[in-house]
């Protein structure tokens, strides 16, 4: 299989609107949310989604990087409800900035970026069986998905 990377989508802690913690984030100038250190958060509560989905496994590998357990109160299926219960304050989660627009202002909450040595992140990325035909459709797509999210190489 041939892969290639599009686009890393940061992954944002979510808090209620001024947390305590609040007080120890960075603003980058430029920088659309403030980032914050996540070891900072190891005595909060955390709201998680199931184990099995891609974004509870993306953030299971930045507390691991973290180096800590979280106290977990609430695991859900929904990343919707996990982020309107951290805006209430009843724990933090993980949200990948793209989904902030899914009902945007719909609530108040605090977003942060993550250190990046934790690497909170998902790629996305375009697979293709090496050897096998593609359509000029195919070949074409991966190329305006390689311009929109500014890959190169993508079908060069």
């Amino acid at each position: 299989m041939a892969k290639s990377a599009i686009w890393e989508d940061p992954f944002l802690l979510v808090t209620q609107k001024d947390h305590f913690l609040k007080k120890y984030a960075q603003q980058d100038s430029g920088s659309e949310y403030p980032k914050i250190d996540l070891a900072l958060f190891k005595k909060e509560p955390f709201i998680l989604l199931n184990e099995g989905q891609k974004i509870r496994q993306i953030s299971d590998l930045i507390l691991q990087e973290a180096a800590f357990e979280p106290n977990v109160i609430l695991i859900t299926k929904s990343f919707e409800t996990a982020r309107r219960l951290s805006s209430k304050g009843l724990g933090v989660s993980f949200i990948p900035r793209q989904y902030i627009g899914i009902f945007p202002n719909a609530y108040e909450a605090d977003y942060y970026y993550i250190d990046q040595k934790y690497m909170p992140y998902w790629t996305l990325c375009v697979k293709a069986q090496q050897h096998a035909y593609m359509s000029k459709a195919e070949r074409l797509f991966i190329r305006m998905l390689g311009s929109q999210f500014g890959a190169k190489g993508l079908m060069d």
